[in-house]
């Protein structure tokens, strides 16, 4: 993995870190993603980026399996 797909992994993953858990519920992640999909986040590069919720319900599922 060369930096720049690891600095696009350590993005992804500080957005659904907190989603990813077990512990939550349906309904506690299904809350979360729509929060996280409503504001922008800031990348590595200072750039400001919104992610849908279909995209981060996909990473969340790409990460768990």
């Amino acid at each position: 993995m060369d930096a720049r797909q690891q600095d696009i992994a350590l993005f992804r993953y500080s957005l659904i870190r907190e989603a990813a858990e077990a512990e939550l519920s349906p309904g506690e992640r299904g809350q979360l993603v729509r929060r996280l999909a409503a504001k922008d986040h800031a990348r590595g590069d200072g750039t400001r980026v919104r992610v849908s919720r279909p995209t981060l319900d996909r990473w969340i599922r790409a990460y768990r399996s």
